[in-house]
């Protein structure tokens, strides 16, 4: 009989607390979906869990992230971000904040199993937010219940064999730079979603109901997202970049950092390239960048990405960053041969965006045209979705 693993923590209750946390140890060779921080926070720690999707023309999208961490407690809790995007250009972004988040695996151990998270107010009327992911890591739902903000499901579905290949075989697998993890343990999927998102008519003061919809079989794609800090980014990172998306039979995932300046500014990056839904190439160097030897061997996959500062007239960012895009170049050194995969990425439609400092520096949500392949055989075009942050 499977066990049963509970994590659960309350903002109006003991769970946030000032000084050091314990964080569970890394597994090797699995999603480590159940929390790292399992009775208490503090206020520089961070677990996420994220989804996105996208339509197979970029035009309809959705993401999003349920968060453990204190940086919502002043306006009800944790937070579950919400940010979604019409063919029409029209957009949805919102933070739902909730009392509880209450994580449950069954399984052998809490790492083994399924898992059920929901994030969910008290009282008189219950909101809640929710997720499950199978044992297996073949579908995840995710499932709304804030009447009058956001009511319905998303659903993704793994495509592909072998899996096992897509989970971290060592911690450094997982390690986006010191002291923060990122994973990736889907891969490609499917996503469906009928979501009823509440719009507010300022003309009137009422609250219109419109409807966002993916199907599978209309090549929907999108990817999942696991992970966790005892540090909040500002010590972490000042210059980020994340994008999920696809051209022709590629998709692609990838993060990737500046350090801060105590630890030099360094790039540090967690990569992944599939081909018909394989697995191709798995970085977490980036090439050219020597490290010291007790940071491990150098990697066979390596990856480069570059900012696209140049190009007049192309979409930017609303910030100090008016970047344009990025050139991403997956390198593999096999045992017999050399692989090397080109991307540009241009931004193509505004997403979402907000200030992170008073000095313009910011965040930024884009739908991506992404194009490219490997090097000496066919382009392929097609898209993404992907969010830059800078920090002073």
């Amino acid at each position: 009989m499977a066990r049963e693993f509970v994590s659960s923590l309350n903002t109006t209750g003991d769970s946030i607390v000032s000084g050091p946390v314990l964080l569970e140890s890394f597994i090797p060779g699995s999603a480590n979906l159940f929390p790292k921080m399992v009775t208490h926070i503090n206020d520089a720690a961070w677990e996420l869990w994220q989804f996105d999707g996208l339509s197979a023309d970029g035009k309809t999208a959705v993401t999003v992230s349920f968060y453990r961490d204190t940086r919502g407690l002043k306006e009800g809790g944790f937070h579950v971000e919400l940010n979604a995007l019409w063919p029409d250009g029209s957009r949805w972004g919102e933070k739902l904040y909730f009392v509880e988040s209450i994580i449950t695996a069954q399984g052998d151990s809490p790492h083994s199993g399924s898992m059920h998270g929901v994030w969910k107010s008290i009282g008189t009327t219950i909101s809640s937010a929710a997720f499950t992911i199978t044992s297996d890591l073949s579908k995840a739902m995710v499932h709304f219940s804030v009447p009058g903000r956001v009511v319905g499901t998303m659903e993704l579905h793994a495509l592909g064999g072998a899996r096992e290949s897509r989970l971290p075989a060592t911690e450094a697998a997982a390690q986006l730079g010191p002291c923060v993890y990122y994973l990736f343990p889907f891969g490609p999927a499917t996503v469906t979603a009928d979501l009823a998102l509440g719009l507010a008519d300022e003309t009137n003061g009422t609250v219109q109901e419109r409807k966002l919809l993916m199907r599978a079989d209309e090549n929907s794609r999108g990817g999942f997202v696991r992970g966790w800090s005892a540090f909040a980014w500002p010590r972490i990172m000042t210059d980020a970049y994340y994008l999920c998306g696809t051209a022709g039979p590629y998709m692609l995932q990838l993060i990737r950092i500046i350090s801060s300046a105590a630890d030099g500014r360094k790039p540090h990056v967690v990569a992944r390239l599939y081909r018909d839904d394989e697995l191709v190439c798995a970085a977490n160097q980036v090439a050219g960048v020597q490290w010291p030897a007790e940071d491990g061997p150098t990697r066979k996959d390596t990856v480069v990405v570059e900012k696209v500062t140049n190009e007049s007239g192309c979409l930017a960012g609303a910030f100090r960053d008016k970047n344009t895009g990025y050139t991403i170049e997956f390198r593999h050194e096999g045992a017999h041969q050399q692989k090397q995969w080109h991307f540009e990425v241009h931004h193509k439609r505004a997403w979402w965006s907000d200030y992170t400092s008073d000095q313009g520096t910011g965040k930024s949500g884009f739908i991506e045209a992404v194009i490219g392949g490997l090097d000496g055989e066919l382009s392929f075009e097609g898209v993404g979705g992907a969010g830059q942050l800078q920090l002073p």
